[in-house]
């Protein structure tokens, strides 16, 4: 009996070898792949082939890690920045940033190579503030070669919980400029250097409370109100009485409205200052931040606050912005800005107060904070689960008498890498690597929903994935950085069941590290790559970025021009030339590269003194290493009126494909391979043209229990499958 098997589509990608015996129930193997290399899933249901790079620049120092950091000061001005060997450079356009003397433009940063790794980001307009287990750094942009990066300084610094032991007390020197803290127990180490502390009163007996018309008042007479003390300086009336309208400026002197006094703003009740030094574990130099109130000079204290950030408790970890403020991470504690001023940690009897809340689980499982979505509430990633702080309700701004944490899933992220924001929702990395999920918070349930991307393709991140990048347009692909140095995609539409696998081999090619930005011109978004080569007998380490998917400039009668599918390739300016050799290729000395031409593949040649040389005078040439390209089918099946057709011999000799603008490959049914597309003899005089139609491919016959076909090509040309028919002829048992 013979029988036509159709496979329309390929949006399931590569499929888990463990779903084998699943094929025909299975509805999303009518969509997949037993391999896929490549080539991407389009959400259409094609496949195409994935472009190759761009070599852009050899990392600063190739002997020490390296970080990709996109950087976007406007929607059409978009940077990637590379640290690496204790400096910062700048690429724009797919090209470094570089100096009046022509030399790469650096920032140098004091991140180590384990920091280097972990750094967490956020961005407000043009500042970056940067995470990294150390003291948080600020980066901000002036120019394309303007930079600075310094230490993330505040004056209201996060503290922790106040002293509650009465009998341990701090008392200060001075309220103003350098001072020294003395207490009377064993409070200070080394580590809290450069950390910032609060002292406040330790009673409110010296300066009574502000109230209303209260008589008699004098100049010099202090008063308290909302956690200022304030002066009499000024008596305006012989009445001598405060007023109805309390004092409530936190600088300088105010008349009080419909009052007789004129009101100097003193201090808080409590200030905070930085330790410069740490003379012995009871004595501590000083400067104050934010003046401290008279008392704390004259009267040791016992409420004073520990700074929360230091080399003794650590440094955040994580960072974000939700509602106007800024959200520092470590551990189990999140640290919340107040409203509109990212400088702020302040803990008020405030409606805008900053927020300091721990997480501690029902079970007593260790709360440890990766990563953070701002999504209303603040959804949080955590090793051992997943969490929402949240208000009352889900449009309720956060303070700090609503904020509260709801436990919510129990997933578990992989520690130290930061998750993509995809579409209002964020993909994150399981706790071992090997699982990738998907956190959306709804605003209807006031629940975190949650998706897996890997359920049906398990062994795709068999490598346990480390870092991921998001690559919005113009396909959806969310592109995994693997621990064994190996790339993999996923295509992503989940509302139209579109989760589609690809892996991203290199030749010759480990890849390092990632990072995404949008181009800023309309033409989506580029995936870059740290890759480390053997080039020559070296290990070389170098700057990569993806280049466009293929469109043929001419829909009319489409050729091969403007394709790339080199890696590591370096083109000529666009219509400069013509050219009889192409030079700067020094970074693939000896190797052996591919060389498209003017819509048109040339022979292959070995790069040597940093060049190729061309049969004659050519332009829009494209020189780097060949990428293949690779798709397996899962095996045809289906059922007769015997039933499956699982266990019977299957024979076939060829397949029908439908392509679309495609000039590229092979197939085989095993061994050997038929060329879907004329090869050899002389280089073609004009750009290759594309075809779009079906292509009937004899193989190698079949005759085998599974009926599997491999498609491939390692050529610079374009291909694009749509669909493919088998015809196989079934030996009745």
């Amino acid at each position: 009996m013979k029988t036509r098997l159709e496979r329309a589509s390929g949006t399931s990608g590569e499929l888990s070898p463990l779903l084998a015996a699943r094929v025909q129930e299975l509805a999303r193997a009518a969509a997949a792949d037993a391999r896929l290399e490549n080539l991407t899933p389009l959400p259409e249901g094609a496949r195409t082939r994935t472009p190759g790079t761009r070599f852009v620049a050899a990392w600063k120092d190739e002997t020490r890690p390296g970080r990709l950091l996109p950087f976007e000061a406007s929607s059409s001005d978009t940077y990637m920045l590379a640290f690496n060997g204790g400096a910062m450079r700048v690429f724009r356009q797919q090209a470094a940033v570089v100096t009046g003397t022509g030399s790469p433009y650096e920032l140098a940063h004091d991140f180590t190579d384990a920091q280097i790794e972990k750094l967490f980001t956020a961005q407000v307009r043009g500042t970056m503030f940067i995470a990294s287990g150390a003291k948080p750094r600020v980066l901000t942009r002036q120019l394309d070669d303007d930079w600075t990066l310094a230490p993330y300084e505040t004056i209201e610094a996060p503290v922790r919980l106040q002293n509650t032991d009465q009998a341990k007390t701090i008392q200060a020197s001075g309220t103003t400029g350098s001072i020294t803290l003395t207490a009377n127990f064993p409070a200070f180490l080394a580590g809290h250097v450069g950390s910032v502390w609060r002292l406040d009163e330790n009673d409110f007996a010296d300066i009574p409370a502000w109230k209303a018309i209260e008589t008699p008042i004098t100049v010099g007479a202090k008063r308290r109100n909302k956690g200022r003390i304030y002066e009499v300086t000024v008596l305006n009336s012989a009445s001598g009485d405060t007023g109805p309208n309390p004092p409530v400026h936190d600088a300088g002197e105010v008349f009080s409205s419909g009052g007789n006094v004129t009101w100097k703003f003193l201090s808080y009740s409590g200030g905070y200052v930085r330790i410069d030094a740490v003379a012995s574990s009871t004595s501590a130099t000083a400067t104050v931040l934010q003046r401290l109130p008279d008392q704390v000079t004259t009267k040791p204290s016992y409420r004073w606050f520990e700074a929360a950030w230091s080399d003794v408790r650590g440094w955040p970890t994580a960072v974000s912005v939700v509602d106007q403020s800024l959200v520092w991470l470590r551990d189990n504690e999140v640290w919340i800005s107040r409203a509109s001023d990212l400088y702020s940690f302040d803990l008020m009897d405030e409606e805008d107060s900053a927020i300091n809340l721990s997480i501690n689980a029902p079970d007593g499982r260790l709360v440890e904070i990766v990563w953070v979505l701002p999504a209303g509430v603040l959804v949080i990633g955590t090793r051992s689960g997943e969490w929402v702080i949240r208000g009352q309700s889900t449009y309720e701004r956060l303070t700090a008498t609503n904020a509260r944490a709801v436990p919510q899933g129990s997933k578990g992220s992989l520690n130290g890498h930061q998750p993509a924001m995809i579409n209002g929702g964020a993909a994150f990395i399981g706790e071992d690597g090997r699982r990738l999920h998907f956190a959306r918070f709804d605003a209807v349930t006031e629940q975190v929903e949650f998706a897996e991307f890997t359920t049906f393709s398990r062994h795709m991140l068999r490598g346990r994935a480390r870092q991921l990048a998001w690559c919005s347009d113009p396909h959806p692909v969310l592109w995994a950085r693997l621990a064994n140095g190996t790339l993999c995609g996923v295509t992503l539409l989940p509302e139209q069941d579109v989760i589609g696998w690809q892996r991203r081999p290199f030749l010759n090619g480990k890849v390092l590290q990632i990072g995404a930005i949008r181009t800023g011109d309309s033409r989506g978004s580029e995936l870059w790559l740290g890759i480390e080569r053997v080039i020559n007998g070296q290990t070389r380490r170098y700057w990569e970025v993806q280049q466009p998917y293929f469109e043929a400039l001419d829909e009319d009668a489409p050729d091969a021009r403007g394709a790339w599918f080199l890696d590591c390739a370096l083109s000529t300016s666009a219509g400069a030339g013509p050219f009889t050799y192409v030079t700067g290729l020094a970074h693939l000395e000896g190797q052996e590269v591919g060389i498209f031409a003017e819509g048109r593949m040339l022979p292959r040649q070995i790069v040597s003194d940093g060049k190729v040389t061309l049969p004659g005078p050519m332009r829009n040439i494209i020189v780097g290493l060949p990428q293949r390209w690779l798709l397996k089918t899962l095996p045809f099946e289906t059922n007769s009126n015997k039933g499956s057709t699982k266990g019977t011999i299957k024979t076939s000799s060829s397949i029908s494909l439908q392509l679309y603008e495609s000039a590229s490959g092979e197939a085989s049914s095993g061994s050997g391979g038929e060329p879907l597309f004329p090869t050899g003899g002389a280089t073609p005089a004009a750009p290759i043209a594309l075809f779009t139609g079906t292509k009937n491919a004899t193989v190698e016959p079949i005759s085998e229990y599974e009926c599997i076909y491999t498609l491939s090509g390692d050529d610079a040309l374009p291909f694009t499958l749509l669909g493919m028919v088998a015809e196989i002829a079934l030996k009745d048992p």
